[in-house]
């Protein structure tokens, strides 16, 4: 092990940017210093500005600024020609500027196209150098801090956002894991703390929207399969729908007779699905294949059958309660099942499992319970 590796991965991830962006300031300012520009800090600004966590990213933030840079210096310079060095004249160009972009919604482009407007309206003329030079330098300041920060980005400590994309998807199984064990409590009649119910949720979204954040750059990395497989996204959405559904309605049916009778073989597939949902946020932390789930398969099915059995020969529970009750059957089911999907995912060499739980293939992947009011 490296001192490196001893640092902790947030920390590295602060250092790492540091050192990018500071090398490309430095770089761009060497730049245009070796170039004779009279304004080197203009570049090093779009290199500061430009750098940023992906490769995609910083091609959109280089775009705006160029759009930005353009539009920019053709409005200043048209103002300058009417009123230089004017305070009403600055307030003219920035609002032009900002209402067009706002109309193209380019906001960040119309951010800098006002900046560099109002620059080139109230920088007095010099001898030599002229308004029309100035906006000439300034722009090749922004293409020299655009053109050094890209370069800098794709070179030092290139970004990879698949790795990123994994570590926030352990993230997202971590909190769903938490959840599911307090689900698991509230099967076995523990009173629920709202509270941490719904820090666990909220944490849970952020993560799954930071997945979301990077999913198109990770896929244009092309990933091997079993490093990032391009349907875990959709499968870890669709478990948190069904774990926010089950949560729900958990706590609407907690006293329920039918919801009593099943109590044990929920309890024991809420505890399954939360152990195998902490399994795979620490495969997804550890760049690991997703291990197997022995408890899952058995647990769901021995719910299914208690469920079946309580139907067929139990009195019936009021009907809005019993699809409640159902819903949370299902639900539980559902993931079970994409948590299944998502461990074949990690494993495409294996076959899927023989059917042995007499339910057709539709009903094994959406967890129906056939012949129930909820199918």
């Amino acid at each position: 092990m490296t001192p490196l590796d001893r640092i902790p991965t947030r920390w590295r991830r602060i250092i790492r940017r540091a050192v990018k962006v500071c090398t490309a300031a430095a770089v761009a300012t060497l730049i245009a210093q070796l170039l004779g520009l009279q304004n080197p800090w203009f570049a090093t600004l779009a290199a500061i500005v430009a750098m940023e966590i992906t490769i995609r990213a910083s091609l959109r933030t280089a775009r705006n600024s160029l759009v930005g840079a353009v539009v920019g210096a053709g409005a200043g310079l048209g103002m300058a020609f009417f009123a230089k060095d004017q305070a009403w004249a600055v307030a003219v160009v920035v609002l032009v500027v900002f209402v067009v972009f706002g109309f193209l919604r380019m906001e960040s482009a119309g951010r800098q196209a006002a900046l560099v407007a109002s620059v080139i309206v109230l920088v007095p003329e010099r001898a030599g150098v002229t308004t029309t030079d100035f906006a000439r330098i300034r722009l090749a300041e922004t293409v020299i801090g655009i053109v050094v920060a890209l370069a800098v980005n794709r070179f030092l400590f290139p970004p990879h956002a698949y790795r990123a994309v994994r570590r926030d998807l352990a993230a997202s199984y971590h909190h769903l894991a938490e959840l599911f064990g307090l689900i698991a409590s509230g099967c076995a009649g523990a009173p629920q703390d709202a509270r941490t119910v719904r820090t666990a949720r909220q944490q849970t979204i952020a993560s799954l929207r930071a997945v979301d954040a990077l999913w198109d750059e990770a896929m244009s990395e092309h990933p091997p399969h079993e490093v990032l497989a391009p349907h875990w996204r959709s499968t870890t959405r669709r478990i948190w729908e069904q774990t926010a559904v089950i949560d729900t309605a958990l706590a609407a049916v907690s006293t329920s007779p039918l919801l009593e009778q099943a109590r044990t073989e929920m309890t024991t597939l809420a505890t399954a699905i939360a152990r195998a949902l902490g399994d795979v946020s620490t495969a997804f932390s550890s760049e690991q294949p997703v291990t197997e789930f022995p408890d899952l398969g058995p647990a769901r099915t021995a719910l299914v059958d208690r469920v079946r059995a309580i139907e067929d020969g139990g009195a019936p529970s009021p009907f809005s309660e019993t699809l409640q009750v159902l819903g949370v059957v299902n639900g539980m089911s559902v993931v079970a099942a994409r948590l299944i999907d998502l461990r074949e995912a990690s494993h495409p060499e294996l076959d899927p499992p023989a059917a042995g739980d007499g339910m057709d293939d539709d009903e094994r992947r959406e967890g129906v319970i056939p012949g129930s009011a909820a199918s």
